[in-house]
C-alpha cells in the first residue's frame, strides 16, 4: 500500500466471558431447544444504513490509500440492493447484562429476557456441524467480535482496518494459491472483508449500547442453509448460527453455552423465575436465573 497507517493507541478493554441477547419468552425457548441463534440479513434490519457506514467511510479512502484498481470498481457490489445472499447475516448482542435501553428496544410488554452467552462458545460457533461438512463443499465463516464505534471524519480509524483487509486479503492468495483458479482471489477476499468489517463498524452515536455481533458470511449457492420468517410487511431471510459448548470436553447431552438469563422487568418477577428455572432444568442445562433491577413498565 502506499502508505503505512499508525492508529492511536488505545488501551483496549478485555473481552467479556458472557454477553447478552436481549429477546421474548418464545425465542428464549426456541434457542434452548435448538443451541442456536438466528442471524439476519443485514439487507432485512431495521435500520440498513448502519451497514452503509463503514461502506460510504471506505469508498472515500481508496484514493488516499492507493487502493485504485481493481480494488475501486468493486465498491458497487456493496449495494445493498445488490442480491440479498452476497451480503452477512448478523446477530446482536450487548456487553450489558440489565440495559434500559435493550429492554425498551427488545423486551417489550414484560416478557423479555436477557441471555447471557459465554464468549468462548460464541467464538466457536458454526453454520456447517463438522460431520456434515464434505471436501469441495463452501463453509461460509462465522465471526464474533465487539462493535468499533466510529466518530465522523475519524480516517485513521478507518484506515487501519482496510489495512488489515487488504494484508490479510494477501495473505490468503498466497497461503492458497490453488483456489484462486477456482474464483478465491485477491479482490475475492478483500471484498468480503470489507463487507464483514462493516458489520462491526458503526457511527459513534452509538456507543452507549455497547455492542457485540455474531455474523456469518454471505452463503452463496449455499441455498440450503437459508431460513425465512414472516415479518409485518414481508419474509424477512436468516441463517441458524449452531452454538456449540465451550470445548469438547463437555458431554454431548449438556449444552453449557449459556452462562445466565435476566428475567426482564415485568409485573410477574416471581413467577417467571420459577418457570424458567424449571424449564432450564427440564431441558438439561444448568444456568443461574436472574431478575432485573431496572424501574421500567411497559405493561
Amino acid at each position: 500500500m502506499a502508505q503505512d497507517i499508525v492508529p492511536e493507541q488505545v488501551v483496549a478493554k478485555p473481552e467479556p466471558e458472557v454477553v447478552y441477547h436481549y429477546t421474548s419468552m418464545e425465542v428464549l425457548q426456541k434457542i434452548i431447544k435448538s443451541h442456536e441463534l438466528w442471524a439476519t440479513n443485514v439487507n432485512y434490519l431495521n435500520d440498513v444504513s448502519e451497514y452503509r457506514f463503514f461502506i460510504d467511510a471506505t469508498a472515500d479512502r481508496f484514493v488516499a490509500l492507493d487502493l485504485g484498481p481493481p480494488h475501486l470498481p468493486k465498491i458497487d457490489k456493496f449495494d445493498p440492493d445488490s442480491d440479498f445472499v452476497t451480503l452477512p447475516f448478523v446477530t446482536s448482542l450487548s456487553g450489558e447484562r440489565d440495559s434500559l435501553s435493550q429492554w425498551r428496544s427488545y423486551c417489550t410488554t414484560g416478557n423479555g429476557v436477557s441471555i447471557g452467552f459465554r464468549t468462548t462458545s460464541l467464538r466457536r460457533a458454526y453454520l456447517t456441524p463438522p460431520e456434515q461438512r464434505v471436501p469441495g463443499m463452501l463453509i461460509p465463516g462465522v465471526h464474533f467480535d465487539k462493535v468499533r464505534y466510529v466518530k465522523k471524519g475519524d480516517d485513521a480509524s478507518i484506515d487501519a482496518a482496510l489495512n488489515t483487509i487488504y494484508e490479510t486479503s494477501k495473505q490468503y492468495v498466497v497461503q492458497s494459491p490453488d483456489l484462486v483458479e477456482q474464483g478465491f482471489t485477491f479482490s475475492f477476499h478483500f471484498e468480503q472483508g470489507v463487507a464483514m468489517s462493516a458489520m462491526f463498524h458503526k457511527d459513534d452515536s452509538f456507543r452507549n449500547e455497547c455492542e457485540y455481533r455474531l455474523c456469518a458470511d454471505s452463503i452463496g449457492w449455499r441455498q440450503d442453509l437459508l431460513r425465512f420468517r414472516p415479518a409485518r410487511t414481508t419474509l424477512t431471510p436468516y441463517v441458524e448460527i449452531c452454538i456449540p459448548n465451550t470445548d469438547n470436553e463437555q458431554p454431548k447431552d449438556t449444552w453449557n453455552a449459556i452462562e445466565s438469563i435476566t428475567i426482564g422487568p415485568t409485573p410477574n418477577m416471581s413467577l417467571s423465575i420459577a418457570a424458567v428455572q424449571r424449564y432450564c432444568s427440564a431441558q438439561g442445562i444448568n444456568v443461574d436465573v436472574k431478575d432485573s433491577k431496572v424501574p421500567y413498565r411497559d405493561w
